[in-house]
């Protein structure tokens, strides 16, 4: 099961971003993290790093930061956009991190898992993720964090046994609900509005 990792964080940081450290993970080892563009998401992937390096806890961390950062590390792990497909890369990336071995007790995270994945590819990914999560488990993985936009990848976890739910806007408390939820275009101004205010919030917290 994953800690609360987030008790090791700055307590205005949590409470800027609603996260509540002491019942975000209670009891769970894979988590599903939600939230409209400019929610905070990738500032709660950091945090959880954080925290769980605090505790000595190894984070395996996929994200589009690190798609996109350049060097020999990024090429082995993420591959080369320039002649793989986006789609193709995603895929690699979740049979390596399983293959991953650590000597501590680790935790995997991913950020838009699903980017470049068709629904036939989302579905098989989201196999493979259970099948190394019940079957085949790494006594030392405590768990999985997802940060994603589709809700199809989400209902393929609503009946796993311990699953975790975060929706950085507040306005669902469960995955079943926010799977299931009416979608409304959204008014792209006001969501890059919120994005770079809560950019410049955090900013400014964090130099203070």
């Amino acid at each position: 099961m994953i800690p609360p990792v987030l008790k090791e964080v700055r307590k205005d940081l949590r409470e800027y971003l609603n996260v509540d450290s002491d019942t975000l993970w209670r009891g769970k080892d894979l988590v599903i993290i939600v939230g409209q563009n400019g929610a905070g998401k990738s500032m709660l992937r950091r945090m959880i790093k954080v925290g769980a390096n605090r505790r000595n806890i190894y984070v395996m961390d996929f994200s589009q930061q690190g798609r996109a950062a350049s060097g020999f590390v990024s090429a082995a792990l993420y591959g080369d956009e320039s002649w793989e497909s986006t789609g193709y890369i995603s895929i690699q990336v979740f049979r390596k991190a399983f293959e991953q071995t650590s000597e501590k007790d680790y935790i995997l995270i991913w950020d838009e898992p699903e980017i470049g994945l068709s629904e036939e590819s989302q579905l098989g990914v989201t196999q493979l993720i259970k099948q190394k999560m019940i079957d085949e488990r790494d006594p030392r993985l405590l768990g999985c964090v997802f940060m994603t936009h589709s809700r199809l990848f989400v209902k393929q976890f609503l009946g796993y046994p311990k699953l975790g739910f975060v929706d950085m806007d507040g306005k669902f408390d469960s995955a079943a609900k926010w799977a299931s939820r009416k979608v409304k275009p959204a008014n792209l101004e006001k969501v890059c509005k919120r994005g770079h205010e809560r950019f410049q919030k955090i900013t400014k917290m964090l130099k203070d």
